[in-house]
């Protein structure tokens, strides 16, 4: 009705510049014999002016009749029986995830109200149709890693009454689909059919930004490095975080390794070798678990320098000093110092004479997004254990 509308206006309104054109140029031309080329180059200048203030007029109109710009794809469909709307998309990792070829989990929110004759449905319910009108059919995928990802499965739905939940599509980013929805009727009467148009390349792929989280908390606190990444994307306040991390690699340097307190100089000195030569390690990999809008778990393996054989290295080089102190000039307890001294002033020849070490399997540790950032929880035992190792304290 829109376009037939607009159609209507602009053939009355071309009919109408045409007209007065020809009325100017009429006169134009009627007038012109005997006048100067002055005079002719002065109203001929008018009618071009208007002509192109005609063509304006019939460009604007052109453009308001067909939207004025890029179509926007429909998230709505009613039936008989039935409305469905697509509220949102986005793409996930689903645990145990097998996409490949490009294929990529899109996750549709789903609202289903019913508008007619008592139905039941399930996610089997919904599939996409490709161009080619093969269908792709939903995907299971386990809703209880993120409690606010809820499927939609096993509904049933009386006149009036709405349902909400996602469906997840194996799909092909960029590519346009049909969603289809065939519900049961009650009594095994017919529901016609729903259809959606979908395009999978409007929606947002976000499944790395936990990693990216991840990463940053890893180099900002662990590595004292300054990835831009953490402002953005984490939550934890990050001199916290520091001040814990440090407090933790103190306590093992001092009570595991050399067994006597550090001064504050000894010990800052230290923390920045050792997150040096673990940033030159390599620091670490990253697997994804899953994905979901506001939880993550990613395998972290890092490559780090152990510190877990240290005290034995200090143990073993009071034994040489005593071999050396023929004359028994000093105790035990005196060498012992001399070699812990040794040590901590000469930590990072320590360090370039060991090599980094990578265990033979990762850490688990989640992410939960609040508010638009990614949150670590650092009370958890799964924290205590990802964290150890860049600690010094890995075996």
């Amino acid at each position: 009705m829109a376009f037939a509308y607009f159609t209507q206006k602009f053939n009355l309104l071309f009919l109408r510049v045409l007209d007065k054109l020809s009325k100017v140029w009429g006169k134009l031309e009627a007038s012109a014999m005997g006048n100067s080329n002055t005079w002719r180059m002065r109203n001929m200048k008018k009618l071009q002016s208007l002509a192109t203030a005609g063509a304006v007029a019939l460009t604007a109109l052109v453009l308001v009749a067909c939207g004025g710009g890029k179509k926007t794809a429909t998230t709505t469909t009613s039936t008989g029986n039935n409305s469905v709307k697509i509220v949102s998309g986005t793409y996930i990792i689903p645990q145990d995830a097998d996409a490949a070829n490009g294929y990529k989990y899109l996750a549709l929110n789903l609202s289903v109200k019913n508008n007619g004759i008592k139905e039941n449905f399930y996610s089997s319910s919904f599939s996409l149709k490709s161009k080619d009108g093969s269908k792709i059919k939903t995907e299971y995928v386990d809703d209880s890693d993120d409690e606010t990802f809820k499927g939609m499965d096993n509904e049933k739905l009386d006149k009036g009454e709405k349902a909400k939940g996602y469906v997840v599509f194996k799909v092909k980013p960029k590519t346009k689909y049909t969603l289809e929805f065939e519900p049961y009727g009650d009594g095994g009467k017919d529901v016609k059919k729903s259809e959606l148009k979908v395009n999978t390349g409007k929606y947002l792929d976000q499944t790395a930004d936990g990693q990216k989280a991840l990463k940053a908390y890893i180099d900002n606190v662990f590595m004292g490095l300054n990835d831009k990444d953490y402002d953005t994307l984490v939550a934890n306040d990050l001199d916290a975080e520091r001040k814990t991390y440090a407090t933790e690699v103190r306590s093992y340097l001092e009570k595991d390794v050399v067994d006597d307190p550090l001064t504050d100089s000894a010990f800052t000195k230290m923390l920045g070798q050792l997150q040096a030569a673990n940033v030159k390690a390599g620091a670490a990999k990253y697997q994804v678990e899953y994905a979901y809008p506001t939880k993550v778990k990613i395998e972290v393996t890092p490559t780090v320098y152990s510190l877990t054989d240290m005290s034995s290295e200090i143990s073993d080089l009071t034994s040489e000093l005593m071999k050396k102190d023929t004359s028994d000039k000093y105790d035990y307890d005196q060498l012992e110092r001399m070699a812990k001294e040794y040590f901590v002033a000469s930590f990072d020849k320590v360090l370039a004479d060991l090599k980094p070490t990578s265990s033979d399997y990762g850490n688990d540790i989640e992410l939960v997004k609040t508010d638009g950032k990614w949150k670590i929880d650092t009370s958890s035992d799964d924290y205590e254990t990802f964290a150890e190792p860049f600690t010094g304290d890995q075996y």
